[in-house]
């Protein structure tokens, strides 16, 4: 299959949700997080929210740019005009008809259900300089993955492998400051030894993560502890990104963390 030869090169941003009215006229244009599939014959990116259909998805498959189950960062322009998307025809269809550009594409990986050893480093472990969970970078839920941007200072063209893991068990969840948070740890390496030679310079990498046991069991588990003070619109729970973010000489590991509350109501349909 053809890779984007667009690396994470456009603007970082939380994706969903940001639309903007093209003026003078009945549309608007967005970007969004979305996995593509089929629905009925025609392929569409879908995202958390909506299904969208666009036909330069036809010749981008044809053209082995684009394949089934791929995670994507995109560009959509809607035409609320057009009789293809009336509410009826959308209803039936089950898709907005959209011009669509894909913008990058995430690697994708399924996380571990047994935690990593959080005391030793890894084989040519790289430490993580970031996690953008909002402003800065792309982040989102759609289709049972997890789209997240991750920040790491090595040369070019290192081949960069992650590692996602938690323990499944009682102890995903800890209490900190009164407030519960389920842990995810993420961990970085590259195939090779790193040449320190070669100037380093900071990369971003979008990945997508397989979480829908995850993160479904979190949401069900804080649904069952809210009991009747549960709102499907409101209600959240934590999850705890960890992360090595130094590696000192004597290969001793810092690690960090930064969090994010999700909406139960994301993951838990009534």
């Amino acid at each position: 299959m053809k890779k984007f030869n667009l690396f994470l090169v456009v603007a970082l941003f939380c994706a969903t949700g940001l639309t903007s009215c093209l003026e003078g006229e009945n549309k608007s244009q967005g970007y969004d997080l979305g996995v593509l599939d089929y629905s009925f014959t025609a392929p569409v990116m879908k995202t958390f929210s909506y299904a969208f259909y666009g036909p330069e998805l036809v010749s981008l498959m044809a053209q082995g740019t684009l394949e089934l189950g791929g995670c994507y960062y995109f560009q959509y322009t809607i035409d609320y005009d057009l009789p293809e998307n009336s509410e009826e025809m959308v209803k039936l269809n089950g898709y907005y008809t959209v011009s669509i550009v894909p913008l990058a594409e995430a690697q994708r990986f399924y996380p571990n259900s047994y935690l990593t050893d959080t005391l030793t480093l890894l084989t040519n472990e790289l430490p993580v300089a970031d996690i953008l969970l909002s402003e800065g970078g792309l982040f989102g839920y759609a289709e049972n993955y997890l789209f997240v941007t991750h920040s790491v200072n090595h040369e070019k063209d290192l081949d960069v492998q992650w590692d996602m893991s938690y323990e499944d068990n009682d102890n995903v969840m800890t209490e900190e400051n009164g407030k519960r948070q389920y842990n995810l740890f993420v961990r970085a390496t590259s195939k090779t030894a790193r040449d320190e030679s070669k100037a380093a310079m900071e990369y971003s990498h979008f990945n997508a993560y397989y979480l829908r046991d995850f993160l479904e069991s979190a949401a069900r588990t804080e649904k069952e502890r809210l009991g009747s003070s549960y709102n499907n619109t409101s209600s959240t729970f934590t999850v705890k990104f960890n992360y090595v973010s130094g590696i000192n000489e004597d290969s001793e590991i810092t690690w960090q963390s930064k969090s994010v509350d999700i909406f139960i109501s994301m993951l838990i349909q009534e």
